[in-house]
């Protein structure tokens, strides 16, 4: 997903990013721990994908399954967090996407031990950020990202307009779908289906 902003796609794309992956709350009618993908696709049909969600979908942070562990959980959580703090920028490439890039580049060595590091590279406030994660507002910022997280078949999910592509079609894709002057990043492509679309979701 990078590519967009280092070939300058990005100008033209609405980003939908939402940080919870294949996770899933544990319910009464689904079940819970250990992962299971069954499990998953339960819940988000009975509490996402629905206008009746159940009275337990979204309410004990502590019963929240993750598909690789507590490292994806917490990195999750603290993404979150940056969209909270982001939520008003006009521009979704000045500090919610290098924070988003620099903590998926320390995923593996320093998980949720770089946010002060990746706060200070995406000129995000690290009190601030902090402060979400260890409350209140990181349980409502990770049940936000729940809601907004559509059932899909795995991750990396990359949809333009809610159709789904693969990460090496996007900016083609975002590029036949765009109806304006194309920026010079969209030269020379084609995408696998050229029809109106505009927004970008990455899960």
């Amino acid at each position: 997903m990078n590519e967009l902003v280092t070939s300058g796609v990005a100008s033209i794309v609405a980003l939908q990013h939402h940080p919870f992956g294949n996770a899933y709350f544990t319910t009464t009618t689904c079940g819970g721990a250990p992962y299971n993908s069954n499990k998953r696709h339960c819940w988000a049909a009975h509490c996402v994908e629905t206008s009746s969600p159940a009275a337990d979908c979204f309410t004990d942070q502590s019963t929240l399954v993750v598909q690789h562990g507590e490292t994806e959980k917490d990195v999750n959580r603290l993404q979150a967090c940056a969209h909270s703090l982001t939520a008003d920028d006009s521009d979704w490439t000045k500090r919610l996407w290098p924070f988003i890039l620099c903590t998926e580049t320390n995923y593996e060595t320093k998980g949720v031990d770089s946010a002060r590091e990746c706060s200070k590279t995406a000129g995000l406030s690290y009190a601030a950020l902090e402060d979400c994660y260890a409350g209140a507002a990181g349980d409502a910022a990770v049940v936000r990202e729940a809601k907004a997280t559509i059932d899909h078949p795995g991750t990396p999910y990359v949809a333009v307009n809610g159709k789904e592509t693969t990460a090496d079609q996007v900016i083609a894709e975002v590029c036949a779908a765009y109806m304006g002057p194309k920026p010079s990043g969209c030269n020379g492509l084609v995408a696998a289906a050229a029809e109106p679309r505009a927004s970008t979701t990455c899960q």
